[in-house]
């Protein structure tokens, strides 16, 4: 029963909350399913085998070992970046896309004309009407409520050679001054569902783009229709 009870428990969560699994600050993981835990704690029937523990720990280090060395240590780094989640585990698990509070970016996502733009990487951020990358390197979420086949990326000059992934380049047009227009094939989306800042029911497109470049840059994005 305490088990069934602290199911119950967190399915009602997800069904009133499901874009905040994040459930506020102030402690690691959802502190609105703090309170039950303690319920498992009581719900052992027999003693477990001690190498299940061994085992759950071998699989669990590659993510959590920052976090077993230091309990103690501030949760945030120098970039804003979780301190407790190891580089394999970011480099391993793909973004969350439904969750509302997640800021990989360090910065709040916004809308570019139709297009809602997430930064995932530190360095991205919404400059007027174009959207900029400090470093030459950054990543991006595009949310559209229409199936995009491609976007068109308006590089202001002076526009540097751009390395891109998750879409493929289909032509690049040098523009007077220096800047570029590229074409853009997008890939299938990354996520299809609802967000929690579309005022309908319908599902929302996803589509995660990679920019690399040798130095900064602003650029515009159009959808391309079909």
């Amino acid at each position: 029963m305490l088990i069934l009870a602290a199911l119950a428990a967190a399915g009602c969560f997800l069904l009133t909350r499901p874009f905040n699994f994040y459930g506020g600050g102030g402690a690691i993981a959802n502190r609105y399913f703090l309170p039950l835990y303690p319920a498992f704690w009581f719900a052992a029937g027999r003693p477990a085998k001690a190498w299940w523990a061994l085992l759950t720990a071998l699989l669990a280090a590659p993510f959590l070992l920052p976090l077993w060395r230091h309990p103690s240590g501030y949760l945030l780094d120098q970039d804003n970046g979780y301190r407790y989640v190891t580089s394999a585990a970011r480099s391993w698990l793909p973004y969350e896309t439904t969750q509302s509070h997640l800021k990989p970016g360090g910065g709040e996502d916004f809308m570019h004309g139709p297009l809602w733009i997430k930064p995932l990487a530190t360095g991205v951020r919404a400059e007027g009407d174009a959207i900029r990358i400090d470093s030459g390197h950054g990543e991006i979420l595009v949310g559209s409520t229409h199936p995009l086949p491609g976007l068109r990326m308006i590089v202001e000059p002076p526009a540097p050679e751009i390395g891109i992934s998750g879409a493929q380049v289909q032509r690049n047009h040098p523009r007077p001054g220096g800047g570029s227009v590229l074409l853009l094939r997008l890939l299938r989306p990354t996520a299809v569902h609802k967000m929690w800042w579309s005022e309908t029911e319908e599902p929302v497109y996803l589509y995660e783009i990679r920019l690399d470049a040798p130095s900064g840059f602003a650029f515009r994005l159009q959808p391309l229709i079909s």
